[in-house]
């Protein structure tokens, strides 16, 4: 059985392959991925332009959903469209949200670009019509980290399998797929310096990289020191970046250690597991512990529990369970509340990380492995007041280091001064990196630019939740509050709805030959498109022959296998010869109850069309197609029918 993507079976793809989906070769729309690496000071600026290409006979949205650096800002988005470039603008999440789907309903192309949670971007392109080209460049602004005595970029392509309930939407969940082949034409500004690969390989200009791991780069000739920029009211910003000398200061503190399943997988130039590498580099850490200095080391997958010692080493268990981080914190500082240290690859959406953010205690956190997710880790630290580091390949050593210098200091939250809605300085720390930022008070026509940007994204905690988006909506900001848009107004209006295009991650290359990802049953539905079974089908071990249940489904069933994403412009448009046979059976039996005529009497539509429009407009909350088709086919309605129909949807969810 092969992978699929949001119903789309994957074969072995790259950028303008094609994919084999419902035994047809369709390209994957993604043609072209360009990285470049600006670098000043310590302060990055990255570009990453992508080409997508629709070469099928119909309009459609194209969904990535991306890993990004949790210390990472977005500061800017443009499209180029035609030889026509239109630069977006930020709105609040839901009015940005709004005006996509606008753009969608009156057949616009349109960009978004959304940050649903700290550490994971999604960028979606819609109505993209036949033939059409368009080329997406978004901007990131990030400090670098420290590795060693070199200052270090991470960028994250991919991640490992992701454990717990996806907070996303079915469309925008992270997809991977392990037959993917992805590369990105990569190139650094002359400013930069020198730069090389952590493995010591030297980057040439141009060259090609995989995208099926992150990029990792050191740079040999930067320091960290000042840089200028301008905030949109053009006020003159001046950033400091500084490595915070060595403290004297004693440590006590507890140390979680993750042996969760996925810790299993490889890392790094010599391919050890992340298990052994994290062990490896806590062990040579904790060589320079003082003699005054405490710590409680602990090893958490399922459950909390002390480590053993054996001849002055610790003796870790091996990989195996889950990634219950929340329940770890809790077991901790159960007796007595302490700084804490995570090791993770971070490979979790689990709620309770959210719950411990909460907790009293400052946790630091160390993101091992090329596929580690920086999201909800890295929120957990950055609430608590700790710090999150990265570490390169397998030397975990390094940021090990790195981590428990940064505790000695103690916990130091942003703080920083705030003027009628605008900061005047601050001063922040990431990735063990001080940054010092001060706004002059003078203004200017000077335009603003990505500097400025990320300075107002580090004092967006400082102000009100008003003001904050406020002042992201003016720098131009995907954050929490806002999200980028842009929308072609000149371009030709396409009717009817696109159809949508997930774009996977590609997986990471090599794993440790025993690491398996566990797969979803699936089924096919007289052609459909293959869909995970509900509850009620699903046995152990093998599949279910839908053609003898066919007759029993009912609208939670019909709503559990329908693939709104595909199947959303034929619903919208009533075209009946092309719905897969069990949605016009369903549409055609529900067609003849008495609820059902009454209501296409008092609409003037067909009663197959009353009966998906119910479906869509019960399953509009968790599925945009959903929403979309419901939108199309209310169009015209009375606002006397709209209603009607609106109270028949109500009353079919509670039954």
């Amino acid at each position: 059985m092969s992978l699929s993507a949001l119903g789309h079976p994957l074969e072995t793809l790259s950028e303008g392959a094609n994919a084999v989906i419902d035994g047809e070769p369709r390209p994957l729309p993604l043609k072209e991925t360009r990285i470049h690496v600006d670098v000043c000071n310590g302060l990055a600026t990255v570009t990453i332009t992508r080409i997508l290409v629709n070469v099928e006979d119909s309009p459609i949205e194209v969904l990535l959903t991306i890993p990004t650096p949790f210390e990472a800002v977005m500061t800017g988005l443009s499209a180029i469209v035609d030889g026509r470039k239109l630069n977006a603008v930020a709105q609040g999440v839901r009015a940005a949200r709004a005006t996509y789907e606008d753009a969608i309903d009156g057949g616009k192309l349109a960009v978004l670009h959304e940050e649903p949670m700290r550490g994971i971007h999604i960028l979606s392109v819609s109505q993209l019509a036949p033939g059409k080209m368009v080329e997406v460049t978004a901007e990131l602004t990030m400090p670098l980290a420290l590795h060693r005595d070199s200052p270090l970029l991470r960028l994250p392509f991919t991640v490992g399998q992701v454990y717990g309930q996806s907070p996303f939407l079915p469309a925008d969940d992270i997809a991977v797929d392990p037959a993917l082949r992805l590369s990105g034409r990569l190139s650094i500004s002359e400013i930069a310096g020198k730069a090389v690969f952590v493995s010591g390989t030297p980057v040439e200009q141009g060259m090609t990289i995989p995208l099926s791991q992150s990029l990792e780069l050191l740079f040999l000739d930067q320091a960290f020191g000042a840089v200028e920029g301008r905030d949109a009211i053009g006020r003159r910003v001046h950033l400091m970046l500084s490595v915070p000398p060595t403290s004297a200061g004693n440590l006590d503190i507890a140390i979680l250690f993750d042996r969760s399943g996925s810790t299993s997988s490889a890392v790094g130039m010599h391919r050890l597991s992340v298990h052994e590498a994290m062990s490896r580099g806590l062990q040579s850490a904790l060589g320079t512990l003082k003699g005054d200095d405490r710590a409680e080391l602990w090893e958490f997958n399922d459950e909390a529990k002390l480590v053993t010692w054996r001849s002055g080493q610790p003796i870790f268990s091996g990989p195996h369970g889950g990634t219950q981080l929340g329940n770890a914190i809790a077991t901790t500082l159960a007796n007595r509340c302490k700084p804490i240290l995570v090791l993770t690859d971070g490979l979790t959406y689990a709620t309770e990380v959210q719950a411990a953010a909460a907790c009293r205690a400052p946790i630091f956190a160390i993101l091992v492995g090329e596929t580690s997710l920086d999201a909800m880790v890295g929120h957990l630290a950055a609430s608590t007041g700790g710090q999150a580091f990265v570490a390169a390949g397998d030397d975990v050593g390094p940021a090990v280091a790195a981590a428990l210098d940064a505790m000695r200091r103690g916990s130091k939250p942003l703080d920083g001064k705030v003027s009628g809605g605008q900061p005047t300085n601050l001063l922040a720390m990431r990735g063990g990196v001080s940054i010092k930022a001060d706004w002059s008070v003078e203004t200017s026509d000077a335009p603003c630019d990505a500097v400025g940007r990320f300075a107002a994204a580090l004092a967006l905690p400082l102000v009100s939740e008003e003001q904050a988006e406020s002042l992201a909506v003016a720098h131009g900001l995907t954050c929490h509050l806002t999200s980028l848009v842009l929308v072609d107004e000149v371009g030709e209006a396409l009717g009817g709805l696109p159809l949508t295009r997930k774009v996977p991650l590609p997986d990471f290359e090599r794993r440790i030959p025993n690491f398996h990802r566990r797969l979803p049953d699936f089924a096919s539905v007289d052609g459909a498109h293959p869909q995970p079974l509900p509850a009620f089908a699903r046995k152990e071990g093998h599949g279910v022959r839908w053609r003898m249940l066919r007759s029993f489904l009912d609208m939670f069933e019909v709503m559990a296998i329908i693939d709104w994403d595909m199947l959303a412009d034929a619903i919208a448009r009533l075209d009946y010869a092309v719905w897969p046979k069990y949605l016009s059976e369903y549409a055609t039996r529900m067609g003849k109850r008495d609820r059902i005529k009454k209501l296409a009497h008092k609409t003037n539509l067909d009663p197959r069309a009353v009966a998906v429009l119910l479906l869509a407009k019960c399953g509009a909350e968790w599925s945009r197609g959903a929403a979309r088709a419901a939108r199309f086919l209310s169009r015209g309605l009375s606002k006397e029918a709209l209603a009607a129909i609106e109270e028949e949807a109500r009353q079919m969810g509670q039954r």
